[in-house]
């Protein structure tokens, strides 16, 4: 049998610009990160007072040039906020689509 392996890292993130941008530094560090997709989910704020913070993150991460570092790069926002549980669900689910 063959099997076709697509490596591929996930990331959920939230409002932690400065965690999210260590973990970015680590995988970009790593052997052979052009052998992986990167594919990223971002939840939607709960309210407005953390709205400022998720927009920074979001602008971090449309900033980021991150199409030449791996094989692909995706990111998907989402429009209502899914809590921590459910967007580590979503992400999982879609991950494996």
């Amino acid at each position: 049998m063959n099997y076709i392996l697509n490596k591929t890292i996930a990331i959920v993130c939230y409002s932690r610009i400065d965690f999210l941008n260590k973990v970015f530094s680590a995988i970009l560090q790593a052997r052979n990160s052009k052998d992986y997709h990167l594919i990223i989910y971002c939840d939607a704020p709960k309210d407005e007072k953390i709205k400022h913070l998720t927009d920074n993150v979001i602008k971090y991460i449309c900033d980021y040039n991150f199409h030449e570092s791996f094989k692909s790069f995706k990111v998907n926002i989402s429009e209502k906020n899914l809590g921590v549980w459910n967007s580590k669900l979503n992400a999982f689910e879609k991950s494996f689509q």
